[in-house]
């Protein structure tokens, strides 16, 4: 009930968090509604045909609520990358499924 009840409230957001491939890197934007200090958490890649490709690290925005992950570290093929998120104790949850090139 937790996980949807976090996958509700990101849904009922006025902004939604953008993950998408640009210029060599994984960009996730989070929305600008937030101060970007406020925003804690912690990103996960999933690498469905390999587990042990499976990384996390935390969540460590600029001040454009943008964070940037090297796409030149990530093996080519499927990727998910699910990113629990809180703001002043409230929880997020944003999941995407991604193919790098």
């Amino acid at each position: 009930q937790e996980q949807i009840d976090k996958e509700n409230r990101t849904n009922e957001l006025p902004e939604q968090t953008e993950i998408k491939q640009e210029n060599g890197f994984i960009v996730i934007k989070f929305p600008g509604i937030f101060y970007n200090r406020d925003i804690t958490g912690v990103i996960n890649f999933y690498r469905p045909s390999d587990n042990t490709k499976d990384f996390s690290f935390p969540v460590q925005t600029d001040s454009s609520n943008t964070q940037f992950v090297p796409s030149s570290n990530l093996e080519k093929g499927l990727w998910k990358i699910k990113i629990n998120w809180d703001v002043k104790e409230i929880s997020y949850y944003n999941e995407k499924i991604m193919v790098v090139n």
